[in-house]
């Protein structure tokens, strides 16, 4: 019958030590979902079915009412069901449950209803069927699974066979013992209300437990002889590979009133090389004494192994000492009286030495790897092969390049058909290329511009004529040389506070840089160590197109030298002063000697025109004071004030001179100061005079 559960709207989570039996899948998507799980029910210790009617997601506002339930069985005792979902409705994903209760195991179970839909006219129907849900198992408490039954059986020994022991029996009684020969057969059956728990020889229900098996019989071989006093020497056999001249000696663990061999024995494993490409002579290689030089006597295992490089390999065994072979066999047992381990009367295979084939240290030298340098500061180089059982010798000179490697033969290695047993091998690598760095730069540059090139010369702002109205740029262009032809290696060149101009210039060769428009005076360019500061002349406002020069003289006296001074009013000007050129403007001595100073000018700046007013050249004359002077001093330097140029001054030293120190300071300064009035005086009337004609309106 059923407990009516009704639960709309919600989930009940079925405990997880309950076992779930079937769930019933929806017939048709647009109905209701009929289904329904078993589960044992602890208290009743019976099945129960819970059945689960749950709306349609796919008609969330609509609601389905129950009209008729039927519940139908396969099984014997069909239930008989009491109306419980019926009046109940459905929404969405909302359920109604109810629990069956005492469902008979092995059974199947299906619940139909029919429900009211609201959206449906009154009378339409729509049937829905759950799944089968089939009942399956039993319902018990562990607490019934306390029937317990054991056995032991003894081992059979040379006195009696093995025996059945029936042991420990609760909730349970035993039958009798059922045997076959030596098999043997009992049961144990499980007291009313208790069942054994699953295992071995368990019946399906419990009831029963049954133990079958096999008893020893009563033991007459070997093992019931009388323990020997020690390990005869049987208990002994060994293994061994020839090819890695190794093995394991193993003793058997029989059973002896001592525990130890009746004859202990010594084993050594020893490998040879052979000296030369024939099997004799031969020198010893490898040694292993066996068990640590200690008697092999009682039970186990004794591994052995001397490894063959190019040679023989050899187990030697003694009864009565440690095999101890010497450095060297010229033959069989010569010097060395060899015994064998195949030679002791134990199991194993024979004979237990190896010889590898002759020949197998024939080594054949190889030429040292050589590279020559191509660049400097990298020194040519010469390695030697690396070659088994050759050694190398390397003699190189990295100066010259010269190289000599020599190979011999290592002990128990040799060269095939050479008789000195030496081979040498030469040549040249290259010498050493010597690194040079030399780089130098230079500086080249094209005539200064001004951004307004339209303006004819004699109408551009110049350094007399420009106010703070005029705006104009001069520039000119600038060719920076990197030359790294003389060195040897690759040179980077930077240009400082100009990134943008560096230039890495390969060993041998020449780079230049192109900079246009270059308002910069100077560049400084650094290379491999080394500062170029570059200067170029600053273009800064124009000079006027015509070059006015002046020159003036003063006439030596007792007291004072004579002097000549070059200048200009307007513009720079370069002189050549007595067929020397490069002379600027500034103030020098007259010659000693009273000679005439011609002096030529030229405008500084090329394009610019001289004063027609000027002719060249012009010739300074100087004569001897006409006054008697009666003094004729050492040689007088000049004044601290004069310049020194090319050509250098000339000291003055008149014949006859009325010589005071504070005479000559007083005249010099004097007269300096004179000149000075008077030049300042011409070059301010002459801008005056070139201001109005260049520009009339001030």
């Amino acid at each position: 019958m059923f407990k009516k559960i009704l639960a709309i709207g919600g989930t009940i989570a079925i405990a997880a030590s309950l076992s779930l039996v079937a769930v019933a899948g929806a017939a048709e998507a647009t109905h209701p979902v009929v289904a329904g799980t078993a589960v044992c029910n602890p208290d009743t210790q019976q099945f129960d079915i819970t059945w689960r009617v749950t709306g349609d997601i796919g008609y969330a506002s609509e609601t389905a009412t129950v009209v008729t339930e039927r519940l139908s069985s396969d099984g014997e005792d069909s239930p008989v069901v009491t109306p419980s979902f019926v009046g109940a409705a459905v929404k969405g994903e909302g359920f109604v449950e109810a629990v069956q209760a005492n469902a008979v195991p092995g059974a199947s179970y299906s619940l139909t209803v029919e429900v009211q839909w609201t959206n449906h006219d009154e009378g339409h129907l729509i049937s829905q069927q759950s799944q089968p849900v089939t009942v399956s198992g039993t319902c018990a408490t562990p607490a019934d699974e306390d029937a317990v039954a054991e056995i032991s059986t003894t081992a059979a020994t040379c006195d009696v066979a093995a025996a059945l022991i029936l042991g420990r029996i609760d909730n349970a009684s035993w039958g009798d013992i059922a045997r076959d020969g030596d098999n043997y057969s009992v049961t144990a059956t499980a007291s009313e209300g208790h069942v054994f728990a699953a295992g071995m020889g368990v019946s399906d229900d419990g009831s029963t437990q049954t133990f079958e098996g096999v008893l020893d019989r009563q033991q007459t071989g070997e093992e019931c002889v009388p323990t020997p006093e020690c390990i005869p020497s049987s208990a002994v056999s060994y293994t061994y590979d020839g090819s890695t001249n190794s093995g394991v000696i193993t003793v058997a663990n029989e059973e002896s009133d001592s525990g130890e061999l009746c004859q202990g024995f010594w084993v050594t494993a020893t490998s040879w090389k052979y000296k030369t490409g024939n099997m004799w002579p031969q020198s010893r290689d490898q040694v292993q004494y066996v068990n640590e030089k200690q008697k092999i006597e009682v039970a186990g295992e004794y591994p052995y192994q001397a490894d063959m490089t190019c040679g023989q390999g050899d187990i030697y065994a003694s009864f009565t000492e440690q095999p101890e072979p010497t450095a060297i066999l010229s033959g069989p047992s010569d010097p060395y009286d060899e015994f064998f381990l195949h030679q002791m009367g134990f199991k194993g295979p024979g004979p237990t030495f190896f010889n590898q084939p002759t020949g197998c240290n024939e080594v054949v030298p190889v030429a040292p790897a050589v590279t020559t340098a191509t660049e400097c500061g990298v020194l040519s180089t010469v390695s030697a092969a690396v070659t088994t059982g050759i050694d190398y010798v390397v003699k190189f000179d990295t100066v010259t390049g010269d190289y000599v490697v020599t190979a011999t033969p290592q002990p128990n290695y040799y060269f095939a058909n050479d008789d000195d047993q030496v081979i040498t091998f030469e040549g040249d690598a290259g010498g050493v290329i010597v690194c040079n760095e030399e780089p130098n730069a230079t500086v080249a540059f094209g005539a200064c511009s001004v951004d307004d090139e339209e303006l004819p010369l004699t109408d551009r702002p110049t350094a007399t004529s420009a106010s703070s109205d005029d705006e104009f740029v001069s520039s000119r262009d600038v060719t920076l040389t990197f030359d790294n032809s003389k060195s040897t290696r690759p040179v980077l060149f930077t240009v400082f506070t100009f990134p943008k101009y560096d230039r890495t210039v390969a060993s041998g060769k020449t780079d230049t840089v192109q900079i246009l428009d270059s308002t910069v005076g100077k560049y400084d360019v650094k290379a491999a160590g080394r500062t170029f500061k570059l200067d170029i002349p600053t273009c800064g406002l124009p000079t006027l197109a015509q070059v006015t020069p002046t020159s003036s003289s003063t006439q030596p006296t007792c007291t004072a030298a004579g002097t000549y001074t070059l200048g200009s009013e307007v513009g720079e000007v370069v002189w050549t002063v007595n067929g020397v050129s490069g002379i600027r403007n500034g103030t020098y001595a007259a010659p000693a000697n009273y000679a005439a100073v011609t002096i030529t000018a030229a405008p500084a700046r090329a394009g610019d025109g001289l004063d027609p007013d000027w002719e060249n050249p012009v010739v300074l004359t100087f004569a001897a004071p006409t006054k008697v002077c009666t003094f004729d001093p050492p040689t007088l330097p000049l004044p601290p004030t004069t310049p020194t140029f090319n050509p250098p001054t000339l000291p003055f030293n008149p014949p006859t001179l009325a010589y005071t120190g504070a005479a000559l300071g007083t005249g010099l300064s004097l007269a300096g100061g004179l000149l000075f009035v008077g030049f300042a005086g011409l070059v301010v009337a002459h801008r005056r005079k070139t201001q109005s004609k260049q520009h009339p309106s001030k």
